[in-house]
């Protein structure tokens, strides 16, 4: 799959990162999850898109993008800002992802 494959060209494939985010709100849900593990193997270069991706309409979208996020880890702190203000939201179908996300990423700094 695409989205595999993208993940194994690391920094070279920044163009792709915000192609492969709008993947994220795909219909099929094996599409969802490639996508949001190649753009998580992408590390750091993928931060800024995905801290964008947070603000998307789509629900899947940015449920998503916290997943990436909290799975990059450390080299996400960028977006712990916009994160916890999700996390702290009453909404629950986007709180839960973020407070999820900003605990990942703070385990670790924390170790």
């Amino acid at each position: 799959m695409a989205a595999d494959t993208l993940s194994c060209f690391g920094a070279s494939s920044r163009e792709a990162v915000p192609a492969m985010i709008r993947l994220f709100a795909d219909p099929i849900g094996e599409i969802q999850a490639n996508a949001v593990a190649a753009v998580a193997n992408l590390g750091a270069i993928a931060v800024p898109e995905l801290i964008t991706a947070l603000d998307a309409s789509s629900l899947s979208l940015r449920n998503n993008a916290a997943a990436a996020l909290a799975r990059i880890g450390p080299p996400a702190q960028a977006a712990l800002p916009r994160l916890r203000q999700l996390a702290a939201e009453a909404h629950p179908d986007y709180s839960l992802s973020a407070e999820r996300a900003v605990r990942r990423i703070e385990a670790v700094e924390r170790k």
